[in-house]
């Protein structure tokens, strides 16, 4: 899957993003964060099947997603996903195993910058 594809694949299945994707033509990773703001929001709202749907996309480009286009699905989707509380928890078991791995990695990346490097003595 392409870049292009995906935009079109993401309006057929989520029209509502039409205005935003929009507004952000040829921006992947702007796109990409139109995606991750739906996704969020399914999430927050407990609104299960439209984040199954969003899951099922997020699968298709991680499968068979040109290199770029699985890197903006890492670091402008998957990275920004709070799975906060037993929604959160609920959530996070509808992904993917692929899907699940990425996101514990990006997750485990981020907690290392957050951690003081150790003083030398």
């Amino acid at each position: 899957m392409t870049g292009p594809e995906f935009v079109d694949v993401l309006l057929h299945e989520f029209p509502e993003l039409e205005e935003d994707v929009r507004d952000n033509d040829g921006l992947l990773h702007m796109q990409m964060g139109d995606f991750a703001g739906l996704m969020q929001r399914a999430i927050n709202e407990r609104d299960l099947p439209r984040l199954k749907r969003c899951v099922h996309l997020a699968q298709r480009v991680w499968q068979t997603g040109e290199a770029h286009l699985r890197n903006a699905l890492s670091v402008s989707c998957l990275e920004h996903l709070a799975f906060r509380g037993t929604t959160g928890q609920e959530a996070f078991a509808l992904l993917t195993r692929e899907l699940r791995e990425e996101w514990e990695k990006l997750d485990r990346f981020q907690a290392s910058l957050a951690t003081p490097p150790r003083k030398r003595r």
